[in-house]
């Protein structure tokens, strides 16, 4: 985790975004989450941690800051984030397929570059341009299926 973090930070700083110390405090527990990742689990987590009260609209402008960074994934069908598992592939396209498993919260992000760049060829041909470049599937991981 602690490399992940200072790449992730070492990111940061080369494109000169700021990393307050909340931002900082919101990546550590994002850092310790597995699947999708709740504003509602942080901030409990940061008042455990912190013994006040967290306003929520703080976490959220936290949150909000690394998905508009490419660290985190909005997923609105989960009403969540998860980390980029693809953070530091040279030719990852954020044209994303996300699998939530709905059973046990897990999240999965195949690498489909090809049919990424299918979908992104058919949208152009029919002249349409999508707000969101997520694809979510949800079902059951082959974990929970046996």
């Amino acid at each position: 985790m602690d490399a992940l973090k200072k790449q992730i930070i070492s990111r940061c700083r080369t494109k000169k975004m700021k990393i307050t110390a909340l931002r900082e405090r919101v990546l550590n527990l994002i850092l310790t989450e597995n699947g999708v990742i709740k504003a509602y689990k942080i901030i409990a987590k940061m008042q455990d941690l912190e013994q006040r009260n967290i306003a929520p609209p703080t976490v959220y402008r936290c949150l909000d800051f690394w998905a508009a960074t490419g660290i985190l994934h909005r997923i609105d069908a989960v009403n969540g984030f998860i980390l980029c598992r693809h953070l530091y592939e040279e030719h990852h396209q954020h044209a994303l397929f996300v699998f939530v498993c709905r059973q046990c919260g897990s999240v999965d992000e195949p690498d489909f570059c090809d049919l990424a760049h299918r979908l992104d060829k058919a949208c152009s041909q029919v002249g349409f341009s999508p707000d969101d470049s997520t694809i979510v599937l949800t079902g059951i991981c082959r974990h929970c299926c046996c």
